[in-house]
């Protein structure tokens, strides 16, 4: 029996995602997308990807402001009655859904769900993965949530937790929770979706021209999290060893510093699109990706055969004065020393100099 599905996507992977649940496990089911303001989609992203035909319907949703920590006690208040009693901010009008696909557990996935349900109180609920980096990563909880569902309960009706099974991903055997898996296809790099996503997000054959080899994907925390990791000098020395027509810097989208123009770096001009958009539309195979502990770089990689060679230079930089470095930089090496997620990340290298490149 087919299935009326919605998938909250909150960012450019949850949507490529999406794509693959149509592509995929869900060819035959009824599909509709709510798409936020968490990222940088916007109407006319919005337009494209409802022409494609996949989905019964797409929405865009201003969730960002929705989702912010209320600070007096009436919004507070407000957000507790959302969870309990429901609210619809996603403009979608179908309404009556058999499964409901998130990744985070925020406000506008609270409140649709409890309005979904008031529809169909059969309705479940799954979560999916948003890279290898997140297969593991509590369901995130607050007193307002807790009380929402302590409402909820009293008014006889399930919350978002109880109604969550299952977890989509595309390697199950790396997951260590407790909802049931179901294994998603990776992407098929010779398949639709490749032109599904350069037309979304209108790429033109002139923005897919990367002849560096060295692609650098730089991280936040030169300006925050702490004291400056050395991320600056470190790239100044991958400059030194490889050339600089040889390297091309991927600016992280806060970044809104110009260092790498000053000093004469290829600065990819395409920095502020979505990477997975990209990367699926160009040869990556002799590339090398390079980041001092960006986990986007591992996103579309685990997604696609063969994965370009992918470099971490965390033990090139000075972290240990950065808090929010040193707890991401910790939480990679667990993955990367892990004996079962090695198997699956042969082609990642931790480098402790420059020259090792």
């Amino acid at each position: 029996m087919n299935k009326n599905i919605i998938v909250i996507c909150n960012t450019f992977f949850q949507l490529l995602m999406a794509i693959q649940f149509k592509n995929t496990i869900f060819a035959d089911d009824q599909i509709s997308v709510v798409m936020t303001d968490k990222s940088p989609m916007d109407e006319a992203i919005r337009k494209r990807v409802s022409s494609l035909g996949y989905f019964n319907e797409v929405s865009l949703a201003k969730s960002v402001n929705y989702c912010q920590q209320k600070r007096t006690i009436k919004g507070k208040l407000l957000d507790v009655i959302d969870i309990a009693k429901g609210k619809n901010i996603t403009g979608i009008t179908h309404d009556k859904y058999d499964l409901l696909i998130y990744y985070n557990l925020d406000m506008t996935t609270q409140a649709l769900f409890a309005d979904l349900y008031r529809a169909n109180e059969s309705i479940e609920c799954a979560r999916y993965e948003e890279g290898i980096l997140t297969y593991n990563n509590p369901l995130s909880s607050c007193a307002k949530f807790s009380c929402g569902y302590f409402l909820r309960n009293l008014l006889g009706k399930k919350s978002i937790l109880q109604r969550t099974k299952t977890f989509y991903c595309c390697y199950p055997s790396l997951y260590r929770g407790s909802l049931k898996t179901i294994e998603v296809p990776r992407i098929d790099v010779s398949g639709p979706i490749v032109n599904v996503m350069k037309y979304i997000f209108d790429l033109k054959d002139n923005d897919l021209v990367y002849n560096e080899k060295y692609i650098y994907f730089s991280s936040v925390y030169d300006f925050e999290g702490g004291e400056s990791i050395g991320e600056l000098e470190l790239v100044r020395s991958i400059r030194d060893c490889v050339g600089n027509d040889n390297l091309l810097i991927k600016v992280h989208p806060r970044d809104k510093r110009m260092v790498y123009e000053d000093e004469k770096f290829h600065v990819d001009r395409n920095s502020k699109l979505p990477w997975e958009a990209i990367q699926l539309n160009i040869d990556c195979t002799d590339k090398v990706f390079i980041t001092v502990n960006s986990g986007s770089v591992l996103s579309v990689n685990m997604l696609i055969d063969p994965m370009p060679k992918t470099v971490f230079a965390y033990e090139c930089c000075h972290y240990q004065a950065n808090p929010t470095a040193q707890n991401t930089i910790h939480n990679l090496k667990i993955l990367l020393q892990s004996d079962n997620y090695r198997k699956y990340l042969k082609n990642v290298q931790v480098i402790k100099s420059v020259e090792e490149l």
